[in-house]
């Protein structure tokens, strides 16, 4: 449950406990019987209709257990016994979460947890844009950061997170590594195709909320997809070099689609389909990467692929005790790997079509 409460009066951890056991009660009251909102819940901004009442079930027993892990100041972590470690990193995929539900500041169930989750990103990037949080983490952190404020500012338009979101991706552009076009963990490294991923989610993000991408940095990106590619046409990525690897495969044909490559050319349904004949395997990471990419093609290979992926993840999910809701056991370990990470790339899959089928090209 909360930590970190001894300096705070009693009366705001009763507060935050009641608020979520509210929503947990909301949630659990309402799932039974209906797969859409709660009745006094204005529309979400997201289409339920994508998703099975079992999905979205599933979905919702998430969202109660990140809840209840917020912490005082807004954040969230992964490991509240190292709470400082990759702290930005972790608030953002929570708030990209709740996000994914089509929930905002403004509406539905999470307002307050998004909220105050936001304004922790926002102080986080107000003096820099996200330099320090590349340097306290790493352009993972900075990119997932912008990630999450371009899509509030996209749902809500709230005029507080503008400025912010478009105060990250000026930072994202003045990180790119100048020779290569990519990022890495910090800026003007050259680059690595799953930092890269991030950067361009966010800059694409960016563009579709209305907030401004220079060209030059689209131009970068594109020249980095070349100098990673696996093979002439570009249906395969290497990590660092020219390679092919499931996870950077995927991550490269995502950015093709968001730098110029429509979804009918050739090249990536050939490629999408070699990586999804892999099957779903037990890390997340590259299920996340390839659910994207699959959702962006859409049509019958989308099908299969959530007919693959999803079930594995319905049954994974934990039923009983204060786990609930979470993702765990079953799926790859690593030192990062902890149950907060399988929550927040399970629940993102889950959540995959709920968002535009095609995101805005830079």
């Amino acid at each position: 449950m909360l930590r970190d409460t001894a300096s705070f009066p009693e009366k705001n951890r009763v507060n935050r406990r009641t608020r979520v056991a509210i929503v947990a009660f909301l949630v659990a009251s309402t799932a039974i019987v209906t797969a859409t909102t709660v009745a006094a819940e204005p529309k979400p901004a997201v289409d339920l209709g994508a998703v099975s009442e079992r999905e979205l079930a599933a979905i919702d027993s998430a969202l109660v257990w990140i809840a209840e892990r917020q912490q005082d100041d807004g954040s969230w972590v992964f490991d509240e016994a190292q709470p400082q470690r990759f702290r930005d990193a972790a608030t953002a995929l929570a708030v990209l979460s709740l996000l994914g539900r089509g929930y905002t500041d403004r509406q539905g169930l999470y307002q307050q947890q998004l909220d105050e989750g936001l304004a922790y990103l926002r102080g986080r990037v107000a003096e820099d844009g996200g330099r320090d949080v590349a340097t306290r983490g790493t352009m993972y952190s900075a990119g997932l950061v912008s990630l999450a404020l371009c899509r509030a500012y996209a749902l809500s338009k709230h005029d507080a997170v503008a400025k912010p979101a478009q105060a990250t991706l000026d930072f994202i552009a003045a990180a790119q590594d100048p020779a290569g076009g990519g990022w890495r963990y910090q800026p003007r490294q050259p680059g690595d195709t799953s930092a890269f991923g991030w950067q361009v989610a966010a800059l694409a993000a960016g563009a579709a909320a209305g907030l401004e991408v220079p060209m030059a940095t689209i131009s970068g990106a594109t020249r980095f997809l070349d100098g990673v590619q696996g093979d002439e046409e570009g249906m395969t990525y290497g990590y660092v070099a020219r390679g092919n690897t499931p996870s950077c495969s995927a991550i490269g044909l995502v950015a093709r689609t968001r730098t110029g490559w429509p979804t009918h050319d050739p090249r990536l349904g050939r490629g999408a389909d070699a990586v999804a004949g892999l099957g779903p395997s037990t890390n997340l990471y590259t299920e996340f990467h390839v659910s994207q990419l699959m959702h962006i093609l859409g049509g019958p290979r989308n099908e299969a692929w959530r007919k693959a992926v999803v079930p594995p993840l319905l049954d994974a999910q934990a039923q009983r005790g204060q786990d609930r809701g979470s993702w765990f056991d079953g799926f790859e370990k690593t030192a990062a790997a902890n149950r907060f990470y399988c929550t927040m790339l399970a629940t993102l899959i889950l959540e995959t079509p709920l968002e535009p089928r095609q995101p805005q090209p830079l």
